[in-house]
């Protein structure tokens, strides 16, 4: 490697935009993309050779033909390259082509049913193994049960948070969500864990929590605030992107137990209710005597089994997994990722946001408060986002990398949260800023979609449109979302006609491949009615606020009129000494002073 080439290691987290060119280009060779990516370049940066993991010799045969292929024949190298880069070129074209006039009609009970073959119907998600949680596909499944009264996906959305949260993919001590899971089960995790699974599956579980009323989902956001609180938040307010899955070398050490560890930590008339309950058993084990902490679903039948009251199992529980949290917290920990990226900060500040909405627990209006304030001194300089800084670089005159589509969308989505549950005014406006900047520097006169990188980045071969979800929803379709939510507050129809515009020049993609389209399938489901517009004003505007959010409602509008509001939304709605609610549906609006109505 080091005698034929330059070898450069990129950090994807870091410079996203070159990871998703040649991540583009591997897929065009090869059909197929991942991680750890490898790519092959001419000294201008065009690929000719890429693929994902390569064993040793057949990397070093790749390696050596290559370079004896450039130094003998450059020419065909140089051929092959430009094919490949027009051919990059070209996975944009039909974004910039001609617009489709209208939104389809979509038949939505087709396409779920269409996706409900790949479903796995004993242990949830998609019937293959690895089992990534996938947020933001379980997000459109609750709107589109909520907007069609689809009980199968209701039905299918609870059997995987059920089986995740029962499941080693959760930590069961610490909380928390791992990346992924290698196995059907969610047993047997990557045992990584990021902040952007983290915060999306906050927000999940929180709305999941305010329409189920299923405890177990409260303790899933309570143990996903103490997680990040405990273990990814930095000094400065901001919160750290990762934790490393290896200890000391060995993947999932701190996490692991084995029998003669909990022998030692629980008393010995505890230890087989310990082993019930976690399935210290066939069941838990993984390798090498190591059991991976599950939990048993039927507390009554192991309460029953063993003689005790459901109380009183509960209550041991609580004392032991105490006592085996204490134990681990002296382990040698996993290694961080101390890069704070701001898109991810701007996920978790909407997870923090739809978690008070659910709960109305201050915990989550006091770090979404925090957060939001973390992020606006520290991450926008010079009235734009940065991408990503270590919290040695606060406060430094360090260059930083500016902030990508995906900073904007997730931090401008986050704002909007904020003021959803503040209704301090000063969100929205720092939201449809931010949201101008993105339409001055990153759109096209080709086409209403955004470019992933601003016009002054520096040059790459192309500038690509993040237009498909992955394990974050695509940049794009965040931003249309943000778009028609701006529309409505600020009475802007231009924002409005670019959030359908973009809808639909990727409906087809809706149509053809539904689970990697969920952000724009949630869109989409909310352009096909008007949105329900409620306005609170009086003394107790943010009681009945609180009351009425409690439960989550899919396409709603809020806002609670002050005297010194500036949105149209709130005009001549201002009431001083009577709590009044409007209710507005298609511009016919009618005024109450109760909640009986909703």
């Amino acid at each position: 490697m080091n005698k034929n080439y330059v070898c450069i290691k990129v950090d994807r987290e870091e410079r996203p935009d070159i990871d998703k060119i040649y991540m583009d280009a591997v897929q065009l060779m090869t059909g197929r993309g991942g991680w750890p990516l490898n790519c092959i370049l001419l000294p201008d940066g065009r690929p000719i050779y890429g693929g994902t993991y390569f064993h040793k010799e057949q990397w070093r045969s790749i390696l050596l033909h290559i370079a004896q292929l450039y130094r003998n024949d450059p020419e065909k190298c140089s051929t092959y390259a430009q094919e490949l880069t027009e051919g990059l070129l070209k996975m944009e074209s039909f974004r910039q082509g001609d617009s489709v006039s209208e939104l389809l009609k979509f038949n939505w009970n087709q396409l779920f049913v269409n996706w409900s073959v790949n479903f796995d119907t004993t242990d949830g998600g998609n019937n293959h193994a690895p089992k990534f949680p996938m947020p933001n596909t379980f997000q459109w499944m609750l709107d589109y049960h909520l907007l069609h009264q689809h009980p199968y996906a209701a039905e299918h959305l609870q059997l995987t948070l059920n089986k995740m949260l029962h499941g080693g993919i959760y930590d069961q001590l610490g909380g928390g969500f791992c990346r992924y899971s290698t196995d059907m089960e969610w047993k047997v995790p990557h045992f990584e864990k990021m902040l952007y699974d983290n915060a999306q599956l906050l927000s999940l579980y929180s709305k999941a929590y305010s329409r189920f009323k299923d405890k177990n989902y409260l303790a899933v956001i309570n143990g996903i605030f103490t997680f990040l609180s405990n273990e990814m938040k930095s000094k400065t307010g901001l919160y750290f992107a990762a934790l490393d899955a290896d200890t000391e070398g060995v993947e999932g050490k701190f996490y692991c137990w084995t029998l003669d560890e909990i022998k030692q930590l629980v008393p010995e008339d505890r230890f087989q209710i310990a082993c019930d309950y976690f399935h210290f058993d066939k069941k838990g084990y993984w390798e090498e005597g190591n059991y991976i902490p599950l939990l048993n679903e039927h507390i009554d039948e192991i309460a029953a089994k063993h003689q005790i009251t459901s109380d009183a199992f509960v209550a041991w529980m609580e004392e032991i997994k105490s006592t085996l949290l204490s134990y681990r917290n002296k382990r040698v920990r996993p290694g961080i990722d101390i890069k704070l990226i701001t898109g991810w900060n701007g996920l978790l500040l909407t997870g923090f946001c739809d978690a008070y909405q659910a709960t109305n627990d201050k915990q989550f209006l006091n770090a979404a408060i925090e957060l939001a304030t973390s992020i606006i001194q520290q991450l926008i300089k010079d009235d734009q986002l940065i991408h990503s800084i270590t919290p040695s670089e606060i406060n430094t005159d360090s260059p930083q990398q500016e902030g990508f589509l995906d900073d904007y969308a997730c931090v401008i989505e986050g704002l909007i949260a904020v003021y959803q549950i503040s209704f301090d005014e000063s969100y929205l406006l720092l939201a449809k800023q931010l949201g101008d900047t993105v339409i001055k520097q990153v759109s096209t006169e080709a086409s209403p979609l955004f470019y992933f990188t601003s016009a002054t980045s520096e040059k790459l071969i192309k500038r690509s449109m993040e237009i498909q979800d992955n394990v974050i929803p695509s940049s794009n379709a965040i931003m249309a979302m943000n778009l028609y939510y701006l529309s409505r507050y600020f009475d802007e129809p231009a924002y409005l006609n670019r959030a359908m515009q973009m809808t639909t020049l990727v409906q087809k993609e809706i149509n053809n491949a539904l689970p990697w389209y969920c952000k724009w399938a949630q869109l989409a489901l909310f352009l096909e009615q008007p949105p329900i517009e409620l306005v609170i004003s009086g003394p107790e505007a943010q009681e009945w606020m609180n009351q009425i959010q409690v439960i989550y409602r899919p396409n709603l509008m809020v806002a609670i009129a002050k005297q010194d509001s500036i949105l149209p939304l709130n005009k001549n709605r201002y009431a001083a000494h009577e709590t009044v609610a409007y209710f507005c549906k298609d511009h016919q609006c009618s005024g109450c002073c109760c909640l009986r109505i909703w």
